[in-house]
């Protein structure tokens, strides 16, 4: 399962949870995408997702939101060499075409979030890092 995909489902089981408490998208109390990040609800499902991975993907994934940004760094296992600015353009562009192919991956989490969430400007940032912590790469869906 690719990484949008399991992403997705992680925010599908959220919701349906949301649903399934009687909760509707008006009356879930959340102002911001970090106050549901930050609910027991959503903090249980990362732990398990955390602790039970559905495939070895080389990333230590983690999911984050600040404000109304929802943030998935995925941080690379083992350290990468990019000193050569010739294999950085390289991930760059990989990385850059994994973005675009997961477009629609990701507009469907952002709409699932806004029905939780209703407010304006929700952001979904993907943050590529190597081992170190260093950024590779950033992407915004919005």
């Amino acid at each position: 399962m690719t990484t949008a995909k399991r992403a997705a489902w992680l925010l599908c089981i959220g919701l349906l949870l949301t649903f399934l408490t009687g909760c509707t998208a008006q009356s879930t109390g959340y102002e911001t995408v970090q106050d549901y990040i930050e609910s027991p609800m959503m903090q249980e499902l990362l732990a398990f997702e955390t602790q039970h991975p559905k495939e070895d993907t080389g990333f230590i994934k983690t999911v984050s939101a600040e404000g109304n940004t929802l943030i998935y760094t995925f941080t690379f296992e083992e350290p990468l060499d990019l000193s050569d600015p010739d294999a950085q353009a390289r991930v760059e562009a990989y990385l850059t075409d994994r973005c675009k192919e997961a477009t629609a991956d990701y507009a469907a989490i952002h709409e699932e979030l806004y029905s939780i969430v209703p407010v304006d400007g929700i952001v979904i940032r993907l943050a590529y890092r190597n081992a170190d912590g260093s950024v590779i790469y950033e992407h915004e869906y919005q």
